[in-house]
Order: C-alpha cells, then structure tokens, then sequence
C-alpha cells in the first residue's frame, strides 16, 4: 500500500483514485445523525459528538465536548447540512445558534 508521501499528485489518474478509495476508507465511515441525515464522519468520530456549521468553514465539523470547551475531530460531508441548511434548521427550532471555544 501506498503512503501518502510515495503518491506522486501530477498523475491525473492516480489521484482520484488514491482519495476515493484509500483515503475514504481509512479516514471516513458512514454515519447517521439524530433527524435522519446521513453523510461520512471521521472515523474516530463516536455518539455524543456534534455536528457544527461555523461561519466561514466550507464543511460541516464534527466536534466533542471536553470540559469548558471542544475539540475538533474531523471534517465531515452530510448532504442536506452543506448549502446553507442548517439555517433553515435553526430558524425552525429543530438546529440553534450558540458560541462555543474551540481548543
């Protein structure tokens, strides 16, 4: 198996390849939030973890609690929460607003 450093990302080929398959598979796995949605979530991500929208991130975070503050797990990609939704969501009480720290 190839390493991340060993790729060469001028081979057009290569590099969809190595992100759809290699990549997705060892970094990501599929998950179901509370509400019904699906996407992929880190792999270390676990129940009680949240999903944020932060202002000017371009994905959705997952995030877990710790003490005062959180901590950010990874990156995530649920469709239905990346185009602007989750406005909607907090305007309808079902999502909310909140200031958090991030450490």
């Amino acid at each position: 198996m190839a390493t991340f450093a060993s790729l060469n990302f001028e081979d057009r080929e290569l590099k969809p390849m190595w992100f759809n398959n290699e990549y997705a598979q060892v970094y990501f796995r599929f998950t179901e939030l509370e509400g019904g949605y699906l996407g992929i979530a880190p792999r270390f991500s676990r129940p009680g973890d949240v999903v944020a929208i932060l202002k000017g991130c371009k994905v959705p975070l997952i995030l877990r609690k710790h003490k005062d503050h959180y901590i950010i797990i990874g990156t995530s990609s649920i469709p239905g929460l990346m185009e602007g939704e989750a406005k909607e969501l907090c305007e309808s009480g079902r999502a909310r607003f909140e200031d958090i720290q991030i450490r």
